[in-house]
């Protein structure tokens, strides 16, 4: 049976999901356009934090100084020292920090479908 709920849900979790895409897109493209290096870690850094299985609203404080503090770290330790010869080299480097972060994650928090409890988390909001 069709219901417009649903499929109003499922509109939302496409938005959703493209939005967060979007956002790791613009940001290989911005580290590219400005720094000139494939960054393929990136990934690695957001999958690291999507892990955690923590509230993301009240994370957000802390999470924020921690992702910079690791991709400042990432930066000042491999991916500049990668970057003194060709770019084959910061490619290849970032690709297997990437693969590093994410089997780091899986490490610590197994493969295992989580979800995240909330005070919200089953909330509804009305439109009109």
């Amino acid at each position: 049976m069709f219901d417009v709920s649903i499929l109003f849900a499922s509109l939302l979790n496409g938005i959703t999901t493209g939005a967060v895409y979007a956002l790791i897109a613009l940001g290989l493209t911005l580290i590219y356009g400005v720094l000139h290096i494939i960054n393929f870690a990136l990934y690695g850094v957001y999958f690291l934090k999507e892990h955690a299985g923590i509230d993301p609203y009240l994370a957000f404080p802390v999470v924020v100084p921690a992702m910079f503090a690791l991709g400042y770290g990432l930066q000042r330790g491999i991916i500049n020292r990668a970057s003194h010869g060709k770019d084959e080299n910061i490619l290849l480097v970032t690709l297997g920090l990437s693969i590093m972060l994410e089997n780091l994650a899986l490490l610590f928090f197994k493969s295992d479908t989580r979800t995240i409890e909330t005070a919200y988390t089953l909330t509804t909001v009305t439109l009109g």
